[in-house]
């Protein structure tokens, strides 16, 4: 679980949905892919994930829609094992394996493109491995299955510990990746039908960044439940890693759609000419920040 996604278990912790009238259950889906596909199913309501499965749904018909972005930048990390720098990875390439969630996942996308922006071809120079979850891409790593994978959480420390090294940082790289790498999406039809419990959500989901921001012990308790981890040290070197990458106001990132839909034009041509605004609503949080509600959140004493 990204450490940007816990503003929303911090949400369910501190009673934000009950707070503004909601009855909400979360229910954590392995993978953006699969996550997508139980919002257009109607089995969830929202999805919270990165945006490639969000807007490749959209492309082949579905009426998805990004509602708010929390990660405006891609923020992993390519980890190799045998292979120590980019200098080593081009030089250990074509046939080089990175491993992936699965095909049609973020760390899909995410792999090819950080792969193309420094030179090399997927799918010849490196090969996508699907190797499931983070922890058993990193157990893979370890027993020579594949050659690198991405991480969101791998932590210096951490990596270094277990002979891991950091050939590529993404939220720190020049020049930056704009993505819409972490957040809110639901269904054109939740909005049209819904709009009340759409601005409730979006106050439970900002009042729960708010929290993350400024109460760091609540936050790193949160995560450590969540993840199931009990190394506080790590949580909040991870906390003041993330928590700066995190906006009191959460636009979905026009820059980062529009990156990614570049990385999409191969599949889909039409996103050439395709009009923006079918792939997020901006609404709810313009509606947040206007008010004054965000702003209320940080004043002192707010809760």
């Amino acid at each position: 679980m990204s450490p940007t996604q816990t503003n929303l278990w911090i949400s369910k912790e501190a009673g934000l949905f009950d707070k503004y009238g909601l009855d909400v259950t979360l229910v954590l889906i392995g993978g953006g892919l699969r996550t997508i596909q139980s919002l257009i199913a109607g089995d969830v309501s929202f999805a919270q994930g990165g945006g490639e499965a969000v807007l490749v749904a959209n492309l082949k018909g579905a009426d998805t829609a990004i509602i708010a972005t929390n990660e405006p930048v891609l923020t992993y990390k390519v980890i190799g094992k045998k292979i120590k720098s980019l200098e080593e990875l081009k030089r250990a390439s074509p046939g080089v394996r990175l491993g992936i969630q699965s095909f049609g996942s973020t760390s899909d996308f995410v792999g090819r493109k950080i792969m193309v922006s420094i030179g090399l071809t997927p799918g010849k120079d490196v090969i996508m491995v699907p190797s499931g979850e983070a922890t058993g891409r990193l157990a893979a790593l370890s027993q020579g299955l594949i050659d690198l994978t991405l991480m969101q959480t791998a932590l210096p420390t951490r990596m270094s510990r277990g002979g891991f090294h950091i050939l590529l940082d993404t939220a720190t790289a020049e020049p930056p990746f704009p993505y819409h790498g972490m957040g809110l999406s639901t269904r054109r039809e939740m909005i049209r039908r819904n709009p009340g419990v759409v601005s409730s959500v979006m106050k439970a989901y900002v009042e729960g960044i708010k929290i993350y921001k400024t109460e760091r012990e609540f936050s790193l308790k949160v995560r450590a439940k969540y993840t199931r981890r009990s190394n506080m040290d790590e949580l909040q070197e991870e906390w003041k890693e993330y928590v700066g990458l995190v906006s009191k106001a959460p636009y979905p990132t026009i820059s980062g759609i529009k990156a990614m839909l570049g990385d999409l034009s191969g599949s889909f041509p039409e996103t050439s000419n395709i009009d923006i605004r079918r792939f997020y609503n901006d609404r709810f949080i313009r509606d947040l920040e206007v008010s004054g509600f965000i702003n209320n959140l940080y004043k002192a004493g707010a809760k």
